[in-house]
C-alpha cells in the first residue's frame, strides 16, 4: 500500500458527507420556506387559519430541524458560543408561542403579541421566514 492513501480517502468521503449533510439541510430550508409561502397564499383558508397553520409548521421545524442544528452548532470564541446560547433560548421562546397558536391554546391577539415582544416586532410570517433562513445558514455551517 501507498502511504498515506488510505489518510486521503478518508478525508475524501469526510468531506463528501459534509457536502451532503449540507445540501439535504439546504433541501430542509428550502422545503421550510416553501410550505411556508403556500400555506399563508392558500385561499381555501381564512387569514386566520393560514395563520395558525404557518405557526404549526414552523413549531414542527423549529422543533425537528432548527433547534437539532442548534445544538449541533459549535463556535471557538466565547463571544460565538454566548451568541449560541442566545440564538438557542430565542428559538426556544419562539417555537413555545408558535406552537401555542398553532395548537389553538392561545389566540391569534396573543400570538401576534407575544411573537412581536420576542421577535423585536415582528410577525408570524417574520418569524418562520427566519427561522427558514437560520436553518440553511446552519445546514451550511453543521450539515443536516
Amino acid at each position: 500500500p501507498v502511504a498515506g492513501v488510505g489518510s486521503a480517502r478518508r478525508e475524501v468521503r469526510a468531506r463528501d458527507v459534509r457536502s451532503l449533510r449540507a445540501r439535504k439541510g439546504l433541501r430542509l430550508a428550502d422545503v421550510t420556506q416553501c410550505t411556508t409561502r403556500h400555506m399563508l397564499n392558500d385561499q381555501s383558508l381564512d387569514s386566520m387559519l393560514r395563520l395558525q397553520e404557518v405557526s404549526w409548521g414552523t413549531a414542527k421545524d423549529t422543533a425537528t430541524k432548527l433547534q437539532p442544528l442548534l445544538k449541533a452548532a459549535r463556535q471557538q470564541s466565547p463571544a460565538a458560543a454566548q451568541g449560541l446560547r442566545n440564538a438557542r433560548r430565542h428559538w426556544t421562546k419562539v417555537q413555545s408561542i408558535v406552537e401555542a397558536f398553532g395548537r389553538n391554546d392561545i389566540d391569534p391577539i396573543q400570538a401576534a403579541r407575544r411573537i412581536g415582544e420576542a421577535t423585536g416586532g415582528k410577525g408570524i410570517p417574520q418569524a418562520a421566514d427566519e427561522a427558514a433562513q437560520l436553518l440553511e445558514s446552519l445546514a451550511r455551517q453543521v450539515g443536516g
